[in-house]
């Protein structure tokens, strides 16, 4: 069963409507799960401002001479500088 929490979430305009799963199963034994260790890089900040931003972000923390202000997403400002050992 899925449960719409709209009358909860929504109190005017169209209604937001959430849909939960009732049931999680325990997974087969002998499953295999998909992983990705291979990847270039590590995912990017939750606050870098989606492609764009991690364009810039990458941009910004390729060239560590340059210390000019960047803003992030949620308006703070801050100065990128690669962090030795990191994967950006």
């Amino acid at each position: 069963m899925l449960q719409a929490l709209s009358t909860i979430v929504t109190t005017s305009g169209p209604p937001a409507i959430w849909l939960t799963p009732a049931a999680i199963s325990a997974r087969a034994a002998g499953t295999a799960w998909p992983r990705d260790f291979d990847g270039d890089r590590n995912a990017p900040p939750a606050d870098c401002g989606g492609m764009a931003g991690l364009d810039h972000l990458l941009d910004a923390l390729a060239d560590p001479a340059d210390p000019s202000p960047r803003t992030c997403s949620n308006g703070c400002t801050t100065t990128c500088r690669r962090v030795p050992g990191s994967l950006f």
